[in-house]
């Protein structure tokens, strides 16, 4: 009776603790492991970061504009191309992912990606390595690695629309 009471209690108490899912991260490794477990510097923007009000702007380059070590460059007004670069690299050094799939332009000379119009619609969390990631990811990492993971699809597919207006006739 003793180890029944005993078992019972040790399983309410596995069922009450929160697991707290910002905390872990794929990137670093390409398995799951806790931030703090971590060699190198981690910074994850998900939850609590992505509640609606709490962020100024809708790209998410106004998110990960806070991140240690990474310097954020958008040439001109909205919609301008926006390079990122991490500890001092140049912004091809600097792999961005989406999904856990690389992203980059093909186009330009150094590969960089252009920021300027993913927004924070969909947006699960992102996932920021600073420094050197080269050996998992390939010398586009030099930098770091940044993984931006979109929610997943829940139910049958539906459409939505979202427009905004401002002053002077804007849209």
């Amino acid at each position: 009776l003793v180890l029944i009471v005993l078992g019972l209690i040790i399983c309410l108490k596995a069922q009450a603790a929160d697991v707290d899912l910002e905390r872990i991260v794929v990137t670093p490794s390409r398995y799951s492991e806790s931030i703090d477990g971590t060699t190198s510097t981690v910074t994850a923007f998900g939850g609590s970061d992505l509640e609606e009000g709490k962020i100024q702007g809708e790209s998410i380059k106004d998110l990960i504009i806070d991140a240690p070590a990474l310097d954020i460059v958008q040439a001109g007004s909205f919609g301008g191309p926006v390079s990122v670069f991490s500890r001092g690299t140049n912004s091809g050094q600097t792999q961005i992912m989406i999904d856990n799939v690389r992203v980059y332009d093909p186009i330009a000379t150094n590969g960089a990606f252009n920021l300027a119009h993913l927004t924070l619609n969909n947006l699960e969390r992102i996932e920021v390595v600073n420094g050197p990631q080269s050996v998992l990811y390939g010398s586009d990492a030099m930098g770091g690695v940044i993984n931006i993971l979109t929610k997943k699809g829940v139910g049958k597919p539906r459409i939505s629309f979202l427009s905004s207006g401002g002053t002077y006739n804007s849209f």
